[in-house]
């Protein structure tokens, strides 16, 4: 069963076209990276998988499921997570208290947040340092890291990733990388949308490549070809 199918996806902001007869698909237990130039559609697109933007034509489906008229909060309590971009945590409050928030969409109602609050640290020990410190004081790789933690602790079934790197610290970078590889080995099923498209294809087990809301490109990147076929497409070039 797949745990995301996208088909014939649109999506306008008024009279302008967002999203442009999109279909796409994550298997279970996939790392399917979305890559594109700025404004090609790929945030749009997981808006439209949560709910937060509904399509004008096309279906979204999680684990089977129609999401037509579902909303966004019954979308999160199915399993669905976001990591958005620009990480929207809640400055004013400690880094506990972001990580029991994200832990209200928990399937089982928060019975294990305890426990996933433990295992979010353990992943990411800076913020078991400052788990009681206001969330505010962060720095951006800090706030980047609690970001992802928020949305682990809800125990996604599907976890979406819009720009994790944008703006961090190559050392950060790394860090966010290498969780993705962990994530991915522990089977979780992830759609990381990415302008960093060497670092992608190498995380990825296949992507797809949007361009002014069009899916111009899928493949595996994992044979010499279709990586450079994949690079020049998200760079905006011909094919």
């Amino acid at each position: 069963m797949r745990a995301l199918e996208v088909e014939g996806l649109c999506v306008s902001y008024g009279p302008v076209p967002a999203l442009r007869d999109v279909s796409l698909h994550v298997e279970q237990g996939e790392l399917v990276g979305l890559l594109g130039p700025n404004g090609a559609g790929k945030s749009t697109l997981v808006n439209a998988v949560c709910g937060v933007v509904k399509p004008s034509a096309g279906t979204v489906a999680i684990a089977g499921a129609a999401m037509a008229g579902v909303s966004c909060e019954r979308i999160a309590r199915l399993g669905v997570s976001l990591v958005p971009e620009g990480r929207h945590i809640f400055g004013s409050l400690t880094v506990r208290d972001n990580l029991r928030l994200g832990a209200a969409a928990r399937r089982d109602g928060g019975a294990g947040t305890d426990a996933a609050i433990e295992r979010v640290i353990e992943r990411f020990p800076v913020l078991g340092r400052k788990l009681d410190g206001g969330a505010g004081r962060l720095s951006g790789g800090e706030q980047q890291q609690l970001a992802i933690a928020r949305a682990l602790v809800t125990d996604p079934f599907l976890l979406l990733l819009d720009e994790p790197s944008l703006g961090l610290a190559p050392l950060i970078v790394d860090l966010v990388f290498e969780v993705l590889a962990e994530l991915r080995a522990e089977g979780l099923t992830v759609l990381l949308v990415e302008q960093h498209a060497t670092r992608t294809l190498a995380a990825a087990d296949r992507s797809y490549v949007l361009r002014s809301g069009n899916v111009v490109y899928e493949g595996a990147g994992d044979e010499h070809g279709a990586k450079e076929q994949l690079m020049i497409a998200s760079l905006g070039e011909d094919l």
